[in-house]
């Protein structure tokens, strides 16, 4: 669906689908797209369901009944002309895969996933990569305790000052490359007691680029150290790292 510009939708009925993989994928020249009355209450599956819309300037999901729902990798990807996106009443509560689910929506400046559900989810891997508009993202209700893999999870978000993961855990995280990379006007990246790097496998340049990140006692960012060796609660002198404690 390349060179379609526009799509009516008005008589879908959708109450027995169950799955919406790849709906909309690629439809580059779609302008807009009224899928406001679509009854998703059975729908599993939504990966990939609008990605690389790029001409999308917003999309109307408030009504998505995503209770059923366990993929929403890629979901949102390259939807680079968004500038509105309302996902407040998305049931993320089935969601296994947020891979990539607002990967290079560029355009973004706010947006409120405060009462996502991640309890099951598994991997976060470049969930807002390249999000580079976005001023702040709050993840403080995230349940990460089963995820395996964060790589890439904030990387090129280069309007974010600070970042708020002091509830993150992450007993079961391997993965964790380039997480915070291209970040370079972070200064402050809060964690809590969760924040356990003893699983991780995989550091490589995970602090790359973040030129304004400052630790907790004042530890600056230093281009030879950009792995899982500054990935602590900074100590000082002492014990540098790039990771401030939340009070």
């Amino acid at each position: 669906c390349k060179s379609l510009t526009n799509l009516d939708l008005k008589n879908f009925d959708t109450s027995n689908v169950k799955d919406m993989c790849g709906m909309f994928n690629d439809c580059y020249n779609l302008t807009a797209l009224d899928v406001s009355n679509f009854n998703t209450s059975n729908v599993t599956t939504m990966f990939c369901m609008f990605s690389s819309c790029e001409s999308l300037k917003s999309i109307d999901v408030r009504n998505f009944d995503t209770s059923k729902v366990t993929d929403m990798d890629f979901m949102f990807s390259e939807c680079k002309s968004l500038t509105k996106l309302d996902v407040r009443n998305f049931n993320t509560s089935k969601v296994t895969g947020m891979k990539l689910m607002f990967c290079d929506c560029i355009c973004l400046t706010e947006l409120d996933v405060s009462n996502f559900n991640t309890s099951n989810v598994t991997t976060m891997f470049c969930m807002f990569s390249s999000c580079e508009s976005l001023r702040s993202i709050n993840v403080r209700n995230f349940d990460t305790s089963k995820v395996t893999d964060m790589s890439c999870l904030f990387s090129y978000c280069e309007s974010l000052t600070s970042i708020d993961v002091s509830n993150f855990n992450t007993s079961n995280v391997t993965y964790i490359s380039w997480m915070f990379d291209g970040c370079k006007n972070l200064k402050t990246i809060y964690v809590g007691d969760g924040w356990n790097t003893s699983k991780i496998e995989d550091t490589e340049n995970m602090f790359e680029n973040c030129i304004n990140l400052v630790g907790g006692k004042g530890t600056t960012f230093d281009s030879e150290i950009i792995d899982i060796t500054r990935a602590k609660i900074d100590g000082g002198k002492e014990n540098p790292g790039y990771l401030t404690t939340k009070k």
